[in-house]
């Protein structure tokens, strides 16, 4: 209620997504021209292809703290139990914290991947960039994001990139990886399926990715970017007072 009350009372709002702009109009009445978009930026010093790392075959990363919904891990870890059967040594890191006793830890019992799936919090930055470079895949399973942190990380670390559609999504990853639909295990089966049996086209992607995070959202880029919405918010006011 807070949030709404305020939002009509502001000038200008930086959001990070058109796909914010869109939800913020929706649900606060908020007029578009009061909205500027400045997509967050990550520090590429930490987010980076690390060289010194070994890739770990068949080696999949996502991140999401378990039994939180929008985050989509169950429809990941339904198409995980199949993928399995096909590729014996496949596994899951997981960034996130998990819950002891909760819903995702009984479906990984139900599914009997216990073995196959690790969680990782409160990592250091060199250990978060450890758990991407090492993995040969990412993916991104959530219903909805308004930004969609995980997959840059993943792109500037080099790692090829599945994503749902979800939110801002596809406004982050654009064509640098493969983008379905959410709620969907079969689609996540089958993009997982393709990276691994087209090494090629997955090298090529991650590249272009690799390319993409490089340019557009190193925190320079991004400061020029949100300076620019304030400069222009100066000369306003200073019209404006005239």
């Amino acid at each position: 209620v807070m949030q709404k009350f305020v939002a009509k009372r502001l000038k200008k709002i930086v959001v990070p997504s058109n796909s914010s702009i869109k939800d913020i109009k929706k649900e606060f009445h908020v007029d578009e021209y009061k909205m500027d978009r400045v997509m967050n930026g990550i520090d590429l010093n930490i987010f980076y292809p690390d060289s010194k790392i070994q890739k770990i075959p068949f080696k999949l990363v996502t991140v999401a703290s378990s039994d939180v919904p929008l985050k989509g891990l169950d429809y990941l870890l339904e198409a995980l139990s199949d993928l399995a059967k096909v590729y014996p040594n496949i596994s899951l890191s997981i960034i996130g914290e998990q819950k002891k006793g909760g819903h995702t830890e009984r479906l990984l019992k139900k599914l009997n991947l216990e073995k196959r799936v690790n969680f990782f919090s409160n990592l250091s930055q060199e250990d978060l960039r450890t758990t991407y470079c090492e993995a040969e895949i990412a993916v991104i399973p959530s219903l909805y994001e308004g930004f969609g942190f995980a997959a840059i990380e993943a792109m500037a670390c080099g790692v090829p990139l599945i994503s749902t559609s979800g939110g801002a999504l596809p406004e982050v990853i654009k064509d640098t990886g493969i983008i379905i639909p959410p709620k969907n295990p079969k689609e996540i089966y089958n993009s997982i399926d393709l990276f691994l049996s087209s090494p090629d086209m997955a090298k090529e992607l991650s590249e272009k990715a690799l390319k993409r995070a490089s340019s557009k959202f190193s925190w320079e880029t991004i400061a020029k970017k949100l300076e620019k919405v304030y400069l222009k918010e100066i000369e306003i006011f200073k019209h404006a007072n005239n």
